[in-house]
């Protein structure tokens, strides 16, 4: 005969067991670049009118850890378009989805809170070269950076922000060449 002491016992034990399930399963990723491809795939296929049929066509450019955050950002190409994913992670050590960015052409600001504090991820394309930097500009909080542009076609920059940004932030871009002058988005 069970005890109500082993009742309980086996109850608080099945339901660990079964709040650690429900958890494994908001966490399902492994937190590899493999995985994390795989997964940008099968996305894209649900949104996509024509799916992908091959991994080729998708190139993960970039993923990158937020210090040493449970935040991981990932910079993409689906065909033309470029896209940011932003992942958490859990503690299974593995990830989720918490955020698809849209299609974007030319440079897009994204702010990110982590559990370390905020960021700001700049993401774009420069495929002439005509971008030597850009200067970010807060709109809700008075803060202002300016960033080098690598030579490549395709950037992704992460900028930890001060802890006084405690919301989510959205940004002015303004372009400059070598020349340090400014440039029109029209013109890129």
């Amino acid at each position: 005969m069970i005890t109500a002491k082993q009742k309980a016992l086996l109850i608080m034990i099945l339901s660990v067991i079964g709040v650690l399930c429900v958890y494994s399963m908001r966490y399902p990723l492994e937190n590899s670049r493999a995985a994390i491809q795989y997964q940008l795939v099968d996305w894209e296929n649900k949104l996509a009118d024509r799916p992908l049929s091959d991994h080729s066509i998708l190139e993960l450019i970039n993923v990158i850890h937020l210090e040493n955050s449970t935040t991981y950002v990932a910079f993409y190409r689906a065909g033309q378009d470029l896209r940011l994913v932003v992942l958490k992670e859990g503690l299974n050590k593995k990830l989720r989805t918490v955020h698809v960015g849209t299609k974007h052409h030319t440079f897009d600001y994204t702010g990110i809170e982590t559990n370390k504090g905020p960021y700001g991820i700049i993401s774009g394309r420069n495929t002439d070269e005509e971008i030597d930097s850009v200067q970010v500009k807060l709109q809700n909080f008075h803060y202002e950076y300016r960033m080098k542009v690598p030579e490549t076609p395709c950037v992704i920059h992460a900028m930890k922000l001060p802890r006084e940004v405690n919301q989510k932030t959205y940004a002015d871009l303004y372009f400059f060449n070598k020349k340090d002058q400014k440039i029109l988005l029209k013109s890129l």
